[in-house]
Order: structure tokens, then sequence, then C-alpha cells
């Protein structure tokens, strides 16, 4: 037996009154996240890339032509976790070809180096590569190099 007291006085309740009382349900089933971009706009694509090159602190970011890819001004910054392979998805338009690089991107977020000097890598964008995303590789190694 419990007692409960109010503005009204105590009052004895049981356990079971208690049990009755409180309506006990199952917890929703947890809902796949959607696949989300890391800006906002468009569909996403996965970027994968494989880079042994960061120092502690640092980051491999990708940055390019368009809105998805911080308009060549602001890295992406990519998701280390599989270390030496960095993902991430980045928003781009049904049919759009994007010209992009990827770099290293300190800790305060600026651009510490790039991959390269040469050509920018492009990507055009495909149901393919929305289902699929995108393997470029090695930091530093375009195709056919």
């Amino acid at each position: 037996c419990l007692l409960l007291w109010n503005n009204l006085g105590a009052h004895a309740v049981s356990s079971s009154d208690i049990l009755s009382a409180v309506r006990i349900s199952s917890p929703r089933p947890l809902r796949k996240p959607a696949h989300l971009s890391l800006r906002g706009g468009g569909s996403g694509v996965m970027l994968k890339i494989r880079c042994k090159d960061t120092r502690p602190g640092e980051n491999v970011g990708v940055v390019g032509s368009g809105d998805g890819f911080g308009n060549w001004k602001s890295p992406v910054q990519l998701n280390g976790k599989d270390f030496p392979t960095w993902k991430g998805t980045v928003s781009v338009n049904d049919g759009e070809t994007v010209e992009y690089k990827y770099c290293i991107v300190s800790k305060d977020g600026s651009i510490a180096r790039w991959e390269s000097k040469g050509d920018n890598r492009k990507l055009q964008v495909t149901e393919e590569v929305l289902n699929n995303g995108k393997d470029d590789g090695d930091f530093g190694r375009f195709p056919g190099s």
C-alpha cells in the first residue's frame, strides 16, 4: 500500500491501482533515417575517397562548383570513421555536371592542402550515381593517372 498526499489529504493506493492507471505501451519501432545531404536542396550523392595523409585534428573535405560543394569556398567535411576511407553526402541536382577537388581541412575549417594542382574531378549526376554513390579512389590520384 502506498500513501499519496494531495491538497485534499492522504489517500491509500495499492500497487495494482497504480499499474492499472499507468498506460504501458511498447516503444515505437525505430525508422531508418532518410538519406540526407550535408547541404540543402536537390538530391544527395555519397562520395568516397581513401586518404591516409591527414594529421591529428584534420579531416578530408570536398569543394567545388555549386552550392552542394561549397562554391569553391567552403569545403564539405567528410566522415573518417572508416579511416582511411572518408565518406560524405553532398547535395546535387539531377542531370548537372559538377567540378570538384578533395582537400585536407584543418581544425579551424580552412583548407590546409589541396589534393593536386591538376585538373578538377568531374561528376555527371545520373540516376546510377544517385543510387550507388561515387568512389573516387585514392586522394591525389585521378582516373587514368
